[in-house]
């Protein structure tokens, strides 16, 4: 599931054999001279790295076996100006200065040890089983470095940047192709179990099985889920390792905590999707960039449970102060998701004045949904145990409610 990528810059020389220019002149080499200025061109590539384990006998490409891949790019200065040296695709090394017609050499290595190839539900063309596992390796020279300690008034190294980046021929990686479904959930509630059902297939062409892993589910909110340090992933189970051609399905309980809600305060949809980790993952969210999840339960209403936290009553007529946001995530340092619960018995039509509570973030019913009439004050339409959500991100928080 995922790739790493190195890269290596040669110079060629005479030594180095026939394939590097061996200039008598200014513009004796091939290549040399054909421009003004400096052109620094990717003029080949080749596959020079890697585990080949057959062809493809309908596309013709080369099979790889799961590990580095290397391409190897020819780079050739058509000008006739001696370039200067020049960042490679994001990678510490550079290109050393060039000469009319002399080349240099730029090997691309790619890692696709353990990756998987992910057909997501949510997309609506099918799987081609035979080319998901296609690959090609890119690069391109930069006209500026990227690197701070490059200086930045560093002039442009290049007249013509068309042929400044290339991509390789693609290559076949035998990898494990999985797509996959999952149930749809109506509505999810905080700290109550419910079923999850899901399906995999790998549907590999070239024989790759995928090793045991292990599946996770993750609320979204559009771009943002559960990875880096935002919600935590819940409901983990483990996947045995499925064969080229098979298919596994299951269901399990699964409970929602509040520190995997979108917004552990409020009451609102979010997105239920299937994701991947490996079977060593530690860390309680998904990997960044999160690309492992593979199916989705479309848009699921979810609703918070405060009787999860704990709670104080509010006593009518009495200062109270919170010092601890005991409630939300408390696995995030972000302040707006953390929050202390006051529980509030109100009585239907009756008036409650809050002096102080400069912290309060919102007045909640048990469904996580907005619960006070407009006016002065606190009211409901209904009698019943109301919930106070109060933030203590700047300090304690002290307050008084009475009822008029």
């Amino acid at each position: 599931m995922m790739w790493q990528r190195t890269a290596l810059v040669t110079l060629c020389t005479a030594i180095a054999g026939a394939a590097c220019s061996d200039p008598t002149g200014p513009c004796d080499a091939r290549h040399a001279c054909e421009v003004s200025g400096v052109d620094l061109a990717i003029i080949d590539s080749r596959i020079v790295h890697g585990e080949r384990i057959g062809t493809d006998h309908v596309t013709g490409y080369p099979i790889y076996k799961p590990g580095p891949v290397g391409v190897e790019f020819t780079v050739v200065n058509r000008g006739d100006s001696t370039s200067a040296a020049q960042p490679v695709a994001g990678s510490a090394d550079r290109l050393p200065p060039l000469r009319p017609g002399e080349t240099a050499r730029v090997v691309i290595i790619e890692d696709y040890t353990d990756q998987i190839h992910l057909h997501r539900s949510w997309d609506p063309s099918p799987v081609d089983a035979r080319r998901a596992d296609e690959r090609t390796i890119y690069t391109e020279l930069r006209q500026r470095p990227d690197s701070p300690t490059w200086p930045s008034e560093w002039p442009l190294f290049d007249t013509d940047t068309s042929n400044n980046s290339a991509t390789s021929r693609p290559f076949h990686v035998a990898m494990p192709v999985l797509r996959g479904t999952l149930a749809e959930k109506p509505a999810v509630r905080a700290g109550m179990p419910f079923v999850t059902s899901f399906r995999l297939e790998n549907v590999s062409v070239h024989g790759a099985n995928a090793a045991p892993f292990d599946v996770v589910l993750c609320l979204w909110d559009f771009d943002l889920g559960c990875y880096g340090d935002w919600w935590t992933f819940f409901g983990r189970f483990g996947v045995p390792g499925m064969d080229a051609g098979s298919r596994y399905e299951n269901a399990y309980l699964a409970t929602l905590p509040h520190s995997a809600m979108v917004n552990p305060a409020d009451a609102g949809p979010a997105y239920l999707s299937l994701c991947i980790v490996t079977a060593d993952h530690e860390s309680q969210y998904l990997p960044v960039p999160p690309t492992s999840c593979i199916a989705s339960a479309g848009e699921t209403f979810v609703r918070p449970n405060y009787q999860l936290c704990d709670t104080t009553p509010v006593q009518l007529g009495v200062a109270m102060t919170v010092t601890t946001a005991d409630c939300g995530d408390l696995q995030s340092s972000r302040s707006w998701r953390r929050f202390a619960v006051l529980t509030l018995d109100a009585v239907a039509g009756a008036t409650y004045d809050v002096n102080g509570g400069i912290g309060v973030i919102s007045v909640r019913n048990a469904d996580g949904e907005a619960a006070d009439l407009p006016g002065p004050g606190l009211s409901f339409a209904e009698t019943g145990t109301y919930f106070i959500l109060v933030s203590t991100a700047n300090g304690p928080v002290t307050m008084t409610i009475s009822q008029e």
